[in-house]
């Protein structure tokens, strides 16, 4: 079973570490544009009020997914880091992720 929660500060460097491996397999080419400077500090990048961040866990914690949620202004946010471990796709678990962090905005406004 799949939990989808907010990400706690000991969740991060696992977190940010499983983002990095599916950017340098995945898009190799891509990676070298795409900066990571929000993956340092997971709660100032996604702490404001209106921003929060996603993992999807096993049920002994491992963490298989991610999903940021970035307020651009009052009306809108962006979604961010929407990243599943290839070992676990095809699972429902980036809909369940991304049903979480339209929950959240909803919730907030």
């Amino acid at each position: 079973m799949i939990t989808i929660r907010k990400c706690h500060p000991n969740d991060q460097k696992v977190a940010r570490n499983l983002i990095v491996k599916i950017l340098h397999e995945e898009f190799p080419k891509e990676t070298q544009d795409l900066p990571t400077n929000d993956l340092d500090d997971f709660s100032s990048s996604y702490g404001k009020l209106g921003e929060a961040f996603f993992v999807a866990a096993t049920e002994d914690g491992t963490i298989v997914g991610t999903v940021g949620v970035k307020q651009e202004d009052e009306r809108t946010a962006f979604l961010r880091r929407l990243y599943v471990d290839q070992r676990y796709r095809r699972r429902k678990i980036g809909s369940q992720l991304l049903q979480r962090a339209v929950e959240f905005c909803r919730e907030v406004g």
